[in-house]
């Protein structure tokens, strides 16, 4: 038995011989015709034609991505995604313009837990198996550390009651913006700057600070204390006024003593310098 094909339901001339025929590159849909010739019969009739069509599909157009970039912090997701998908074909993400792994299918890829700075590349594929023309589109994930936790000046900072406290980042980094918190973790900023002056304080209290490179802050918060002290009272004297001979020294006494506190003496009412005569001079009883 004999098999011939055609492009013609009749006449015309074979394009093709065998029970089997694979045709060149198609681009359209394409109906080809088969008939066959019993070699063994003397009447060398061939049989009527049979219709047989190569439906072509269209290869789906290269995707087209919500963003070709996507920066996250390290340690972050990143969300890759296809714009206006179509629900008619399926979206595979690879690890290579060419070739490589199958990462993920769907129009959203979500790439968990970045560490350093990757690309993807997709393709969109028909329910017939073809591939979108031309190249995949890459998508890449561009990650960026987070600044370190800052340095304080100091991790403890002592204040007498109903006054402030300034506190300060320790070689700040111009780059950056600090931020300063009451939380160690969320909470709403209460001031900005590498230097907080706080509001009044009548309590111990935490602060935090964090520094921000765009859109990364410090994994971990510094944490200052305010540590509040009552002020020393007003010292109460034994006499506000000696009288003493010429040449002969005036001895001054504070009666109300207070564990803990250190007495100065001054000559002026406000600011100066500290006195410091001879014991015997002035007297602390």
């Amino acid at each position: 038995m004999t098999y011939r094909w055609y492009t013609a339901l009749t006449g015309g001339t074979p394009v093709s011989t065998g029970a089997t025929f694979t045709t060149g590159a198609l681009t359209a849909t394409t109906v080809y015709y088969v008939e066959a010739i019993n070699n063994a019969s003397q009447c060398g009739s061939a049989s009527a034609r049979v219709a047989a069509t190569a439906s072509v599909a269209l290869n789906p157009g290269t995707p087209v991505l919500q963003t070709a970039s996507v920066q996250v912090c390290a340690g972050q997701d990143a969300t890759l995604a296809i714009l206006n998908p179509q629900a008619n074909l399926t979206y595979q993400w690879y690890d290579a313009a060419t070739g490589g792994t199958l990462v993920a299918t769907g129009p959203t890829f979500v790439v968990r837990a970045a560490t350093a700075s990757v690309d993807y590349y997709v393709q969109a594929v028909n329910s017939n198996g073809c591939i979108s023309t031309g190249a995949r589109a890459k998508a890449s994930v561009v990650v960026t550390p987070a600044p370190g936790t800052p340095t304080v000046t100091s991790t403890a900072v002592n204040i007498c009651r109903g006054t402030t406290a300034t506190l300060a980042v320790q070689t700040p980094n111009n780059s950056f913006t600090y931020r300063w918190y009451t939380t160690a973790t969320g909470g709403t900023a209460v001031g900005t700057g590498a230097t907080f002056i706080t509001p009044v304080i009548n309590a111990d209290t935490d602060y935090y600070v964090e520094a921000t490179s765009g859109n990364c802050s410090s994994a971990v918060r510094a944490r200052v204390s305010v540590i509040v002290s009552d002020p020393a009272p007003t010292p109460t004297l034994e006499s506000a006024n000696l009288s003493v001979c010429t040449g002969a020294a005036a001895t001054l006494r504070v009666t109300s003593l207070t564990t803990g506190i250190t007495y100065n003496w001054y000559t002026v009412a406000t600011g100066g310098t500290r006195y410091s005569p001879a014991l015997s001079s002035l007297q602390r009883r």
